[in-house]
């Protein structure tokens, strides 16, 4: 474990995303407490990351590597001064990783959530100052808040995830809850990760454009296809970082999950619809209350902004839906992200192994998953087409994926 693991974050960490990735993998495994220890030890000394990167630098780079950002901004004090001010918060991030995972979701709860609620009002009120004192154009995306409202994002959604992993969403309902959230939540990482990403690829093609135009400008006498050529040479998009590479993997993943979390929402209502799942009743407590204590730690979050037990009960209301048209949405939804998931075993290849935001394991198991929700979907069509005597036996099976459930009919 300790050359598997620990020597690996110690010597060969290159960039902020790399290491976060090594820390995820080491919370998915079963690490000894020794060289958790090892790490944790190791990871912040002599006041800089891993005793030799300042973590303030390693932030804005990756600011840098998830959008496009100028100079002027980076380089501004107030700027400055709250990219040290994320410092910690940001430390808080990769030490979270190395905590055991029934403890992460208290930590998430008690310490990090309010301090990136804090950064996310710092940052609203920085972007708003820049564009002011800049004549920035207003509708110009606004960088500090994007990037905190993604780390602030995923924070939310690993909580719940890990509610989903300890057992905590119990239950059909809750585990409705739970996924119908998540879907949410992903989807929202996804249109502002997506929008990071296209604004940086944006700039490094205006980029491009202009050291061709330059070229032009120093060399007449090349041709015309000459300097098309070099320039398609010269194209972000030929050649990507493996940084890049990674990232949009990492963005890949998200959407797998998405539409897995959409899928197992879907089979739950169906499985309403067709009578084999009954909505619980209680005796001290409602449905509604049960979902405002499951999510009451995001009701200070303003974006994404907190759902309430009414958009949950508009989100997941197909009545007006005929049954075999959820049932067909539903099975879509399971071989999308089956589909996906084939392209992400083929991209998967081409990473670096140690790096990779999600090992082809990994990426088997959620596949898995796709696979048996899939043939159960196909066996609740057969039992609405032929009513059984005694209805079937619905399990929540979480052995494949701790995180996503197969729906099985026995």
């Amino acid at each position: 474990e300790m050359e598997q693991f620990v020597c690996p974050i110690l010597f060969s960490s290159t960039s902020l995303n790399r290491l976060q990735r090594t820390l995820d993998r080491i919370s998915l495994q079963d690490v000894n407490i020794l060289n958790r220890s090892l790490i944790v030890l190791n990871l912040y000394f002599n006041e800089r990351l891993l005793g030799k990167f300042s973590l303030a630098e390693w932030t804005v780079d990756n600011i840098r590597q998830s959008t496009h950002v100028s100079e002027s901004l980076v380089s501004n004090e107030h700027v400055i001064a709250f990219v040290n001010r994320l410092a910690k918060p940001v430390y808080d991030t990769l030490k979270l990783r190395l905590l055991n995972r029934n403890r992460q979701r208290a930590y998430i709860e008690a310490v990090m959530l309010q301090d990136w609620v804090v950064l996310q009002n710092e940052a609203q009120v920085l972007d708003a100052h820049y564009r002011r004192e800049n004549g920035v154009d207003p509708s110009t995306q606004p960088r500090l808040s994007q990037y905190v409202l993604t780390i602030l994002t995923q924070l939310m959604d690993r909580f719940i995830a890990s509610g989903v992993d300890q057992g905590i969403f119990y239950g059909h309902q809750d585990l409705s809850f739970a996924f119908w959230y998540r879907d949410f939540l992903l989807s929202a990482l996804t249109k502002n990760l997506s929008s990071m990403q296209s604004s940086r690829r944006a700039a490094q093609v205006i980029s491009k454009q202009t050291n061709v135009k330059e070229q032009q400008g120093n060399n007449k006498k090349r041709t015309k296809k000459a300097l098309k050529n070099e320039y398609l040479d010269s194209s972000p998009k030929a050649c990507p970082t493996p940084d890049d590479l990674e990232n949009e993997f990492a963005l890949s993943i998200i959407s797998c999950k998405r539409m897995l979390c959409r899928g197992i929402q879907r089979f739950f209502v169906s499985l309403r619809q067709a009578g084999f799942l009954s909505e619980p009743v209680y005796e001290f407590t409602s449905a509604k209350a049960v979902f405002e204590k499951r999510f009451e730690m995001f009701a200070s979050i303003r974006q994404p902004p907190p759902l309430s037990y009414n958009d949950y009960l508009e989100g997941s209301n197909y009545t007006h839906v005929p049954q075999e048209e959820l049932l067909q949405s539903t099975a879509e939804w399971f071989q999308s992200c089956n589909t996906a998931i084939e392209s992400l075993l083929e991209e998967e290849r081409g990473l670096n192994k140690m790096y990779t935001p999600m090992r082809a394991d990994e990426i088997q198991s959620l596949r898995k998953v796709c696979l048996g929700n899939s043939i159960y979907v196909m066996k609740l069509r057969q039992l609405i087409a032929n009513p059984p005597s005694h209805p079937p036996k619905v399990i929540f099976d979480f052995d494949t994926h701790s995180e996503f459930c197969t729906i099985k009919l026995i």
